[in-house]
């Protein structure tokens, strides 16, 4: 505890004056740092705050925008997936095909062959009987392609006999005509 002891002494009241002003002063400074100390902690505080939500706001927008890319990458990996699988089933089917395609262009090349065999069969002289053969109606038979000018089936070299049928013909009948 401080006691002041009262004197008439002037120096000495005028230096506890002085020194009561000088404190006051200081004290007056002090408070004053130290309210613009809280009033910059304050400042400081709030800021933070106001960047901490903002950050807040901005990470739920990179979530948000993390997981809609996330769903739309899985959507795309899902299509891409299928077109995967149905190219994989399009081959298969292609590859089906081109075998069946060879397949069939096989067999076609055996009957151009078997009709070229046969046409060569038709076409040679030894199929013909001879003329001492005892069946007397093959002693001269007929050409089997008989170049006849107005039968179309001759001028167009057909094996089919229906080709050879139609009127001018070289096989055509008058009796083939039907009532109905």
């Amino acid at each position: 505890m401080i006691c002041f002891v009262q004197t008439n002494a002037p120096h000495t009241m005028a230096a506890i004056d002085y020194a009561h002003s000088v404190m006051s002063d200081m004290t007056k400074k002090y408070m004053e740092t130290i309210q613009k100390m809280e009033v910059d902690y304050k400042n400081a505080i709030q800021k933070a705050k106001w960047e901490r939500e903002w950050l807040e706001a901005e990470l739920k927008v990179q979530q948000e925008l993390v997981k809609r890319l996330q769903e739309e990458t899985s959507e795309e990996i899902a299509k891409v997936q299928e077109a995967m699988n149905q190219v994989k089933a399009l081959d298969a089917a292609n590859q089906r095909q081109a075998k069946l395609l060879e397949s069939y262009q096989d067999e076609l090349h055996a009957r151009e062959e078997e009709i070229l065999e046969l046409k060569a069969k038709v076409h040679a002289p030894e199929t013909i009987a001879p003329s001492t053969s005892p069946i007397g109606f093959l002693a001269d038979p007929p050409s089997p392609i008989s170049h006849n000018a107005t039968c179309w089936g001759c001028r167009e070299n057909q094996p089919n006999q229906l080709a050879h049928m139609d009127m001018g013909g070289c096989l055509y009948s008058d009796d083939e005509v039907f009532e109905v």
